[in-house]
């Protein structure tokens, strides 16, 4: 804004008649109508340079000539516009960027001073010398909401050489400017993989407003996304360890963010391929279920020092469910999901835990699963509630944190103190002792007190007894079979932590009896021996056979009954790709009456030396053709073989004696037609048909001795 004062010139003062300036004529400002002898006038200055300031007058009315025209005065002022310009370089904010605000005087002999900027609740000043172009760079908080647009506040003094400096050489001003979207961020993991087994990669949207809508990857083919935004593909056995997948990978999104104009994104996932020794030994039983059947897994650490914090295990687009501890296991209950397809799925689980320092660790994987054509109507697979439930709080000086289920953080320096609580027995029938046990996994954590209670409904103390803290709780009288919330919760001076079990409630039908293995050592090399002990938990019947064997390729070895119990000598196939491998077992008890069958996971360690004959390198490529439909083919192979295991249980342990070189085991096809029996001929018309086979055993053929 400029002030043009108008007076007039007589020694009386007259006022004047009328008044106006302007720079455009339109946009003429005419005088107030105050009735003194000079009037005073703003108006704004345009942006145009180019521009003359006029004004125009007109006498007082008292020297008016009757019925004439007033007189009237006009001319143009000596004026100059001053010019700035006030740009932001980039022209639009990225959060977390700096931002250059340039200003350049384009009036000549005009110099900048001072100036200064204000922006999305960042200040910005420049140095006091006179120039004609200056900058000032800010950077733009993270926390300005993308997408938008903000006002930019500027202001400088200045020095113009034709004019005296005054304190009226400001200008001031405003502009907008918009906030850019940064692109999306997304979580593509894996960041390993394994030889033989699947991959799973798994898509995750890293920002607030964006969904995946589809996604995939190739690798030989390939293979989409599934609605838990899940891609699988098979590593081939015959991958180098040590080597690199290259897996292209592409996603489509949907963004709710203002603007956003969602694009394809697509990049390259470049995996190692290891072979790592397993951590956690995992055992399914049973082995194979049907849509609605319950699974129960059983999770051991296999390193010295490692304790269990904390699991979850679920099926892919399912809730799954959380880890239950006792004396004897860490094992954790979920459902095969109703609706499932029968044939190869993955069984995802994860594990929390601590070394012996106390420093947290964390690990995941899967286990092949086969599901099982529904039999009959499918029983619905049961919903779990995701409320956390916590017990009302104690009384005490410690400040008290947020807490996970089993885990507590604190303002303490690290390592985090970490509690469990064991329950005694599994599960038990309503009005039965339940005994809760808890302690501290880290070290130099000591209790100072502890709670349990059933639903919240009847909260007992636990009484400390050489370093446990145990309380004893009955199982209420009216509680429903089913899963009971146990809670808990731990006072200590290092932090406190609190925990929800879901006990398991007996109803009058006897449980199915609980049973796994462990293997020692829990990974070895292809051709090397794992003792394979079974257990029986919980106070499960007594074992009376077992049988097992590696899946697909191994042989099945029958268990013998020693000091530690019954025990098998299972040889990993020397053509085991390293990785992962599935070990299928079976039990016996009620006298053999009985039986009940699971599957563990076994870690095959790479081999040393690469001794792979003409046929393993033709398979390779076959399988390199091919390598997606490998899960199913491997899970079909271990379904063969747990039916092998089913009908074998008194059979005795296949001698391991090692063949002499350039001998080999070949199927001999026998001379003259086979002998095959129907099971039911006239049956009607169905998708499995039985049939039995009758030829003489294999024999062994002695290839000639090389010239």
């Amino acid at each position: 804004m400029v002030r043009v004062d108008l007076q007039t010139k007589d020694k009386y003062k007259f006022p004047l008649g009328g008044c106006r300036v302007w720079f455009v004529l339109e946009a003429a400002v005419p005088c107030p109508a105050d009735g003194d002898s000079q009037r005073s006038v703003e108006i704004e200055v345009p942006d145009s340079p180019e521009l003359e300031l006029h004004w125009e007058a007109q006498e007082p009315g008292v020297n008016q000539v009757a019925n004439s025209a007033p007189y009237t005065e006009s001319g143009i002022v000596d004026f100059t516009i001053l010019q700035v310009d006030v740009s932001v370089k980039p022209n639009v904010a990225v959060p977390g960027k700096p931002l250059n605000v340039i200003f350049s005087a384009v009036t000549e002999g005009l110099r900048i001073t001072k100036c200064g900027v204000a922006f999305a609740g960042v200040d910005g000043r420049c140095d006091e010398i006179p120039a004609r172009q200056k900058v000032i760079e800010i950077v733009i908080p993270d926390s300005v909401p993308p997408g938008g647009q903000d006002v930019l506040k500027w202001s400088l003094t200045y020095l113009y050489a034709r004019a005296k400096p005054s304190r009226d050489d400001v200008g001031t001003g405003t502009t907008k400017v918009g906030i850019a979207l940064l692109p999306p961020k997304f979580d593509v993991s894996p960041s390993t993989a394994q030889p033989g087994l699947p991959l799973v990669v798994t898509f995750r949207s890293n920002t607030t407003g964006v969904t995946i809508d589809d996604c995939g990857i190739t690798y030989q083919a390939q293979a989409g996304c599934s609605p838990a935004r899940t891609a699988v593909v098979m590593i081939p056995p015959d991958t180098p360890v040590g080597s690199r997948l290259r897996i292209p990978w592409f996603l489509h999104y949907k963004s709710a963010r203002p603007g956003e104009k969602p694009d394809a994104v697509q990049d390259v996932l470049s995996v190692p391929v290891v072979a790592e020794r397993v951590r956690f030994t995992v055992t399914a039983q049973p082995g194979s279920g049907r849509p609605g059947d319950e699974i129960t897994l059983t999770i051991e650490p296999t390193v010295k020092g490692v304790s269990i914090v904390d699991c979850l295990v679920f099926f892919p687009s399912a809730d799954g469910g959380t880890c239950q501890a006792t004396d004897e296991r860490w094992f954790a209950r979920t459902w095969v999901p109703a609706g499932t397809a029968p044939g190869a799925t993955l069984l995802h689980w994860g594990v929390g835990s601590v070394d012996a320092a106390g420093a947290p660790l964390a690990d995941h994987g899967d286990l092949p699963f086969d599901v099982l054509p529904p039999k009959g109507k499918t029983t619905p697979t049961p919903s779990r509630s995701r409320t956390r439930l916590t017990l009302p709080p104690v009384e005490s000086t410690t400040p008290r944190t947020t807490t996970t289920t089993t885990t507590t953080t604190t303002t303490n320096q690290e390592p985090h103190p970490e509690y469990v609580a064991r329950t005694e027995p599994e599960a038990a029938k309503p009005g039965k002792s339940v005994r809760v046990t808890v302690s501290a996994l880290t070290p130099a954590t000591a209790i100072t007190g502890c709670r349990a209670t059933f639903g919240g409904e009847r909260i007992v103390p636990c009484a400390g007894s050489g370093g446990l803290w145990i309380a004893t709780l009955t199982v209420p009288r009216d509680a429903e079979p089913g899963d009971l919330p146990l809670l808990w919760d731990v006072t200590s001076p290092a932090g406190p932590g609190n925990g929800t079990i879901a006990y398991r409630v007996l109803g009058n039908s006897a449980p199915s009896p609980q049973f796994g293995v462990e293997v020692d050592p829990a990974s070895v090399p292809p051709g090397g021996h794992i003792k394979v002990t079974h257990r029986s938990y919980d106070n499960g019947p007594p074992i009376t056979g077992c049988n097992a064997g590696i899946a697909p390729g191994g042989v099945l070895a029958a268990c013998a009954a020693t000091a530690r119990g019954w025990v098998a000598d299972v040889v990993v196939p020397k053509d085991a790709p390293p990785g992962t491998a599935t070990l299928l077992w079976q039990v016996a008890y009620n006298a053999g009456a009985a039986t009940a069958d699971g599957r563990t996971n076994v870690g095959v360690l790479a081999q040393t030396e690469d001794h792979q004959p003409w046929w393993k390198k033709v398979l390779g490529v076959i399988l390199k053709s091919g390598a997606v439909a490998l899960l199913g083919v491997a899970l079909f192979g271990g379904r063969t073989l747990l039916r092998r295991l089913r009908g074998r249980l008194q059979r005795t342990k296949t001698e391991d004696a090692e063949l002499p070189e350039l001998v080999d085991v070949v199927a001999v096809r026998p001379a003259g037609p086979l002998s095959v029996m129907f099971d039911e001929p006239d049956a009607p018309p169905r998708r499995l048909i039985r049939l039995t086979v009758r030829r003489p055993p294999p024999g062994i053929h002695i290839g000639e001795e090389p010239p």
